[in-house]
């Protein structure tokens, strides 16, 4: 199935007992989701419950998440709950995240930007900005043509420890997040 053109958002809601995702597939599914919007997903009153904008409920699913944002992923208050901004965890087959952008992901437990659980997963041309712990995050296949903010942007043809503020119009959300790419960006 494809999921396109959607803006997801819990902008003003308090922060709950449940796991909010903006997108979660299951274990068999193979979604293609382009030129989606995620952000003001909310994190978890409980430990553990981090809020996600792009998460595989399984390590058989095969998304490709292409030309989209997420950004403002997180809160909470529990010590573990923040966000991640795509997690996943296939292991059998390659899957991919292209073109996206990840920004502002706060997550105290093990990811942050972009997450993996896998050994397959192609990351090309994506920005991962100032996300806590690791922009990028897990084993991947592939990487090239990627930005951080952080060191994890390893692969080929990729920058490294690029200011978000010399790449976005506004980087935070004083005054308002605009991922609008600056002239002269990475």
């Amino acid at each position: 199935y494809q999921i396109e053109w959607l803006e997801i958002t819990q902008s003003g809601i308090s922060p709950s007992s449940t796991q909010n995702f903006g997108i979660k597939f299951g274990q068999d599914e193979d979604p293609i989701i382009r030129n989606v919007l995620i952000y003001g997903i909310v994190g978890s009153t409980h430990t553990g419950r981090q809020a996600i904008g792009f998460g595989s409920g399984g390590s058989r699913a095969l998304p490709q998440i292409i030309n989209s944002m997420i950004f403002d992923i997180g809160g909470g208050t529990s010590d573990a709950s923040g966000g991640i901004g795509i997690k996943m965890n296939a292991h059998n087959a390659a899957v991919g995240a292209l073109n996206c952008t990840i920004h502002d992901c706060a997550d105290v437990g093990a990811y942050g930007g972009i997450g993996v659980d896998a050994t397959n997963l192609d990351v090309r041309n994506c920005i991962s900005t100032d996300n806590a712990n690791a922009d990028f995050d897990g084993t991947y296949d592939t990487k090239d043509y990627d930005l951080s903010s952080d060191t994890t942007a390893d692969g080929a043809n990729s920058l490294v420890s690029e200011a978000s503020g010399d790449q976005f119009v506004s980087n935070s959300s004083s005054p308002g997040y605009n991922l609008l790419l600056k002239a002269g960006a990475g």
